[in-house]
């Protein structure tokens, strides 16, 4: 039986004019990013080790792992979120339609138990959408909706519970409610509880506390995505938003019309706006302690402000900043620091001081050939490592504690592979594969860096062949090319037949 020994990932898809969004995982060395219909999850320190979702209906946007690393929500163009466990087989746990358009961006409360999602809503405006009830985070802490104080819903549990319902301004207390266990067997307990006069016997929110008597296991109830806050104030496609990782919450939204609102919560409701860009405002995040946020844009600028009242403190230098549209930013775990990407084909680290001004530490010697393709699109600080995604797919790392020591890029394909050939090189084995963009990869076993071939024409290959010094292609543009190999590219050598069917 095949044993599966290696993954060779794609990498992420990108858009020109667009910034791009990964996220990392808070317990391991792992990210996650989208290419086409797939979510794929990668570790930086064994690139190898490769996951891949791929249950969307449609080309999914933006993926995000739980506070607590267990669960992934993942949204594609359809407006879909989906929620799924990152372990085993990936259960999907809920599916929302949370918007009527392609979503942009999404984040997880800290507790777990919201995601705020933004896009586009394909009408006269664009919004966000917040929904609760979605995963019980590590202290077991859920929202659910509640027929009645004395309807336990028929729960089967294999654990006994406390339940403390918050009912509107009631406290109610349901104990020892009667549960069966995983072999069928009723536990039988006394029913109590309390309630203040101004309970409303309708159906109501609340929070489920869950005492676990072993420890082994952990319950959630799930509901149907209760809207905690619809967000009108864009007038355009919204393309970031952002939770403050902190209490007091608070969300912040960013757009195509160079509008920042910040709205406080829950249930979340507009507080107050900002005008300060001249264009595209591309991405909006907090800082780790929550004590401030950031926004990129198109017209080159970074602004920083007060996570708590919203206001504008600082912003980046504009002597040593980026010549370019500036389409992702990522904090550093102390949040002292922050990473840019620009159009202008540079990566660069910020120190943001206590009065939130923002000044140029040094500027990541990022892999370049010179060409559109080198063009910085996404970014992402996660533990010593620096991570930017260029035009072309190219991810590089850089170390964020040693500046001199040299950065590692590795590439792979953005679309569907239709060739591949094997074949040894200076005593090497080798893979090359094409894909339906025309791009060619090279490959070395064992070693998860492939290269980026350079042709002189970027035609698309219908299939090819490989030997030692020599490469075949034939393409659609009825053409059969013999190439010589060298180490890091293709040089045309012979032109052997052209045909015009």
């Amino acid at each position: 039986m095949a044993e599966l020994l290696e993954t060779y990932a794609c990498v992420p898809s990108t858009e020109r004019g667009r910034g791009i969004l990964m996220a990392g995982d808070p317990k391991s060395d792992a990210i996650i990013y989208c290419n086409g219909r797939a979510v794929i999850i990668r570790r930086l320190g064994a690139p190898m080790d490769v996951s891949i979702y791929g249950e969307h209906a449609y080309q999914t946007t933006v993926a995000r792992f739980s506070p607590n690393g267990e669960w992934i929500a993942s949204a594609d163009i359809s407006g879909t979120v989906r929620i799924w466990g990152r372990y085993g087989d990936r259960a999907l746990k809920n599916e929302f339609r949370v918007l009527s358009g392609r979503i942009d961006d999404l984040q997880w409360s800290p507790d777990g138990q919201r995601i705020v999602a933004s896009g586009d809503g394909k009408g006269n405006r664009s919004f966000e959408h917040s929904f609760s009830g979605v995963v019980a985070n590590t202290s077991c802490q859920e929202d659910f909706t509640l027929d009645s104080p004395c309807n336990n819903g028929g729960l089967s549990l294999d654990l006994m519970c406390l339940l403390l319902l918050h009912l509107q301004r009631a406290i109610v207390v349901v104990g020892a409610l009667e549960i069966s266990n995983s072999s069928g067997v009723l536990m039988s307990h006394k029913l109590f509880f309390e309630m203040s006069p101004s309970f409303d016997n309708g159906g109501a929110l609340g929070y489920a506390f869950i005492i676990v008597e072993n420890l082994l296991k952990l319950a959630s109830w799930w509901d149907s995505g209760t809207n905690i806050g619809e967000f009108d104030g864009h007038s355009k496609r919204v393309l970031s938003c952002d939770f403050k990782p902190t209490r007091p919450f608070r969300i912040v939204t960013c757009g195509e019309d160079f509008i920042l609102n910040f709205y406080e919560g829950p249930p979340f409701k507009f507080k107050h706006s900002h005008r300060d860009h001249s264009n595209f405002v591309n991405c909006v995040r907090f800082s780790p302690d929550g004590s401030k946020f950031i926004t990129v844009s198109s017209d080159k600028k970074g602004i920083i402000f007060d996570g708590k009242s919203g206001d504008k403190i600082g912003e980046l230098s504009m002597e040593e900043g980026h010549g370019g549209s500036i389409y992702a930013v990522s904090w550093s775990p102390n949040s002292k620091q922050v990473l840019t990407v620009s159009a202008d084909k540079t990566a660069k680290v910020w120190d943001i001081t206590d009065d939130g001004s923002g000044k140029l530490n040094r500027t990541l010697a990022c892999p370049s050939s010179g060409g559109v393709d080198d063009m910085q699109v996404g970014c992402l600080w996660h533990g010593d490592h620096l991570v930017t995604v260029s035009l072309g797919g190219n991810i590089c790392l850089c170390s964020a504690n040693d500046p001199d020591k040299p950065p590692t890029s590795f590439s792979g394909h953005m679309k569907g592979i239709n060739a591949l050939s094997c074949f040894l090189h200076n005593g090497q084995r080798t893979m090359l594969t094409t894909s339906y963009d025309g791009v060619l990869v090279k490959w070395v076993p064992g070693v998860v860096y492939g290269r980026k071939i350079k042709r002189k024409e970027n035609t698309q290959i219908k299939c090819f062949a490989a030997a030692e010094r020599e490469l075949l292609t034939s393409g659609f543009d009825n053409r059969v090319t013999a190439h010589v190999a060298s180490s890091a590219f293709l040089e045309k050598a012979t032109f052997l037949l052209a045909s015009c069917l």
